[in-house]
Formats: structure tokens, C-alpha cells, sequence
């Protein structure tokens, strides 16, 4: 990967935080807070982190939840990053193009530079009005079909595929 920059989705890209929906939704957010041990960090993400920031690239998190919150689930899966922007940090969320275009400033990074990863079909329509490569990520959702014909740069169906696109580019660019 000759990236310098990697974004992540929070919320079913990184961690499976499907059992704190309900209270969300609900905005209510202590006992969201309360819950957080009930989420799950997705298989290798944590290494695939490491590896990339032990690499130099910077890691940023830009998610549409509240960034009380991401910061609270990103501590307790000790998920590592660099820049961290959430729902109250942009005035347009996805499928707006400025929280990307706000991390590529902040690290002075062209967009070529800089890959995406996401769940959902705004992840992919965003990262793509910023110019940025995009990844579709399946395995947080039931149903990928508007994230699929989002037309992302590349589809993913596990998380221990990240690290291979690497390794392997061709295989999982379409």
C-alpha cells in the first residue's frame, strides 16, 4: 500500500457496536457508555492498526457518531489513531466530502495519498468526492447492497483482508 493516510469508519467498520444501537438511537448516552464492554472489535484490526502506524501512516477515525463516544470505544478496544473527528466536528456529514477533505488538511496529505475504509454507502460517496480511494467493508452490515453499488475502489468481505491488499492489491481491486 504506498498510502500515507488511512480513514476509518468507527461503528461496523472497526467495531461491531450493533448491541449499543437501541440506546442510541434513544440518546441515551450513560447508559450507551455502561455497555461499550458488550461491543467487539473486529478481528485484526488491532494488528492491521499497528502495523500501519509502525509503517508511518497516519491513522484518522471520522465517523458520524458523537466523539465522546468514539473516544470512549476506542479506548476500551486500545485502538490507536492519530485524528479522531465525529459528528459535532463537521457541519455536513457523509456523504459530504468535508470531514475527509478536514483530515487531509490537518496532515497536509493529497488525496491520492489516502485510502477509506466503511460500512456504508455515505462512507464511499464521501471518500469519492474527496477524491480518495475507498473500501468497502461487508462484514459489519446484514444487507451491502447500497454499499456495494456505491461503486467503491475496493471490496472487502472480512476484516483479516485489510493487511492483504498490500500483499495482494490486484485481487481485491475491481
Amino acid at each position: 500500500m504506498d498510502k500515507e493516510l488511512v480513514i476509518f469508519d468507527l461503528d461496523q467498520t472497526l467495531v461491531d457496536t450493533s448491541a449499543l444501537e437501541a440506546l442510541r438511537r434513544q440518546r441515551l448516552w450513560s447508559s450507551v457508555y455502561r455497555e461499550i464492554p458488550k461491543t467487539i472489535c473486529y478481528e485484526s484490526l488491532n494488528e492491521s492498526i499497528s502495523f500501519l502506524r509502525n509503517k508511518n501512516i497516519k491513522v484518522a477515525i471520522f465517523t458520524s457518531s458523537p466523539k465522546a463516544y468514539a473516544q470512549k470505544v476506542l479506548a476500551y478496544h486500545a485502538l490507536e489513531y492519530d485524528l479522531l473527528l465525529g459528528y459535532h466536528d463537521v457541519k455536513n456529514r457523509k456523504p459530504s466530502a468535508e470531514g475527509f477533505l478536514k483530515i487531509l488538511d490537518y496532515f497536509s496529505i493529497k488525496s491520492e495519498r489516502a485510502i477509506s475504509f466503511g460500512d456504508q454507502h455515505t462512507d464511499i460517496l464521501a471518500s469519492k468526492k474527496a477524491a480518495i480511494d475507498s473500501v468497502a467493508c461487508l462484514w459489519g452490515n446484514v444487507d451491502n447492497t447500497a454499499l456495494i453499488e456505491s461503486k467503491p475502489n475496493i471490496i472487502l468481505e472480512q476484516s483479516t483482508d485489510i493487511l492483504n491488499i498490500r500483499m495482494h492489491p490486484s485481487k481485491y481491486i475491481l
